[in-house]
């Protein structure tokens, strides 16, 4: 069974439902991303959705490569784009507390 509100391909139609934007808040609000350490996340599994825990790692330009079958053809990623907004963020809202 697959999660309705997720990205996933539907062969009847013959391409994805769900936009990758959802696909993307959703691993946010679910807080699937788990810090290894500063070089090193996780994306857990999406319960209902997948059961593959994939691994994201630093690169020399600071951004990040993701072990999932979509990075390796496309070199971006749901997984990849979650994480760098999470890390803005945590970035935008650090920056902020130094200003008051």
């Amino acid at each position: 069974m697959t999660n309705a509100t997720m990205q996933y391909y539907d062969p009847i139609i013959g391409k994805l439902k769900h936009p990758q934007a959802s696909k993307i808040r959703r691993l946010i609000k679910t807080e699937r991303l788990q810090k290894i350490d500063t070089d090193h996340w996780r994306c857990l599994p999406t319960l209902g959705y997948n059961t593959t825990t994939y691994n994201l790692f630093r690169d020399q330009y600071g951004g990040f490569k993701c072990s999932c079958q979509g990075f390796s053809k496309r070199e971006s990623c749901s997984h990849s784009v979650a994480l760098n907004r999470v890390l803005l963020k945590d970035h935008m809202d650090q920056k902020q507390g130094t200003l008051l």
